[in-house]
């Protein structure tokens, strides 16, 4: 055989070797490419509950504007952020107050206890606890110290042994716990309250008014016992005995006069129709 004829064999038989080779190589670099465009099963993917924000615009993985069909629970670092918001007046706060009552709150009214009487009820501003608060199991407006920029009015709609239900400036109630509120609560509190009587506060022995037939048919109900002065304007010394006989079940003081605690408990023992109550949240 001529050289040039082997030449050409040889040229032949390595061809299959070298497209193998070029086929491998080919086949190693798609892999590689395919490795390197596969998506990181570790690889975290930012969604909407897991993203980290500034703390200048959302504090907590809660936030309203991420989860807005949900109940809100404030958090500590939120809270200070909330009670912030100078929009939190009094007359925010009586507006809110107001809607528990059932009545719709005007800045005409004035301040509290001048829209408590238009109201037909009673106002009440005193220095309390959480446990007087659950006791009287009446809406309230907290007062709130933020320093340095002052005080500010929250309202409390419902109360249980870990969290109060507030109502900062939109009517969307939040779930904060007690022990954070505390931080910026001194026990300031305002309400509203419903006498038998608007004009009257009180009622001590010798008052005579169709109102002590009310108190006195209060009391029968309560305590399930006959009236025995069913005509009776004048409050009595037996009246007297049997609002002692309340107050000492009911942990109040044993004065025999019917005044602002007295008259709440005596409301919520009759369940009396028409008064709003905060004690009835779950935890």
């Amino acid at each position: 055989r001529s050289t040039k004829t082997m030449q050409l064999d040889e040229i032949l038989t390595s061809l299959p070797s070298r497209f193998g080779d070029a086929n491998n190589l080919l086949l190693q670099s798609t892999e590689k490419s395919n490795k390197s465009e596969a998506p990181n099963p570790t690889r975290e993917i930012p969604t909407a509950t897991n993203m980290v924000f500034n703390q200048n615009t959302a504090f907590t993985k809660t936030d309203p504007r991420l989860h807005p069909g949900t109940k809100s629970v404030i958090y500590a670092d939120e809270l200070e952020h909330r009670i912030s918001d100078p929009k939190l007046s009094m007359p925010t706060a009586l507006v809110h107050l107001s809607q528990q009552w059932g009545v719709k709150y005007s800045p005409d009214f004035g301040g509290l206890c001048k829209t408590a009487k238009l109201l037909g009820l009673n106002c009440l501003t005193q220095t309390t606890n959480w446990t007087e608060l659950a006791r009287i199991n009446r809406p309230a407006i907290l007062k709130v110290t933020i320093r340095p920029k002052g005080n500010r009015y929250i309202t409390l709609i419902g109360l249980n042994n870990k969290f109060a239900y507030i109502k900062f400036f939109d009517n969307t109630p939040r779930k904060v716990a007690l022990k954070n509120l505390s931080e910026y609560w001194n026990g300031q509190s305002s309400i509203f309250w419903k006498s038998i009587d608007p004009k009257r506060q009180l009622f001590t022995p010798g008052t005579q008014s169709p109102s002590v037939q009310k108190l006195r048919d209060l009391l029968s109900t309560i305590q399930h016992k006959s009236n025995p002065s069913k005509t009776s304007n004048y409050f009595d010394t037996a009246l007297r005995t049997r609002l002692m006989e309340f107050q000492k079940q009911h942990g109040l003081t044993e004065d025999g006069l019917a005044g602002v605690m007295t008259m709440i408990a005596l409301n919520n023992a009759a369940n009396a129709p028409g008064i709003p109550k905060i004690t009835n949240r779950e935890n």
